[in-house]
């Protein structure tokens, strides 16, 4: 393990590039308990949201990717773009020996307001982050053939 200044150095540096190349409204940090309850009722009561001592909010910005793409942009590419991030974000929890948890189940508005986002960007992803208090089991993966195409899609 490392400690909790080392990991948040670390992380600090990923976050600016992360801020670097995606943009100031990228993500959105949240740190300390005051509030903390709007996480947790904003997850829809996922208690751990609320106990993680750092929770990373990953933003689509619609308009900065529809400047650049045009409408996909600003339907697709801007997920793509907070979804990517927290990916790396999260290899980099990891990274640091940490433990992160990708959440995608949540209110939208109500994780907006808690972090007082602009209403041209929308939150895609949050993540909170801590030392892991036990190790998950895996979950099930789907077949190879459920996610692979061979020539075309197979019938339903």
């Amino acid at each position: 393990q490392v400690s909790w200044d080392q990991a948040l150095e670390e992380i600090g540096k990923k976050l600016l590039e992360l801020k670097e190349k995606y943009g100031a409204k990228t993500l959105a940090t949240y740190t300390g308990s005051v509030g903390v309850e709007h996480f947790e009722m904003a997850a829809f009561n996922q208690r751990f949201v609320a106990l993680a001592p750092v929770v990373l909010v990953f933003f689509a910005n619609p308009p900065r990717s529809a400047a650049r793409y045009g409408p996909r942009g600003a339907s697709l590419y801007c997920v793509q773009d907070a979804t990517i991030a927290c990916a790396y974000a999260e290899l980099a929890v990891a990274d640091q020996g940490l433990g992160a948890v990708w959440i995608g189940s949540f209110d939208g508005a109500g994780v907006s307001t808690a972090v007082r986002a602009s209403d041209d960007v929308w939150p895609v992803a949050m993540l909170p982050i801590g030392y892991a208090t036990r190790t998950p089991l895996p979950s099930p993966r789907r077949e190879l053939l459920d996610v692979v195409h061979l020539e075309r899609f197979r019938d339903s």
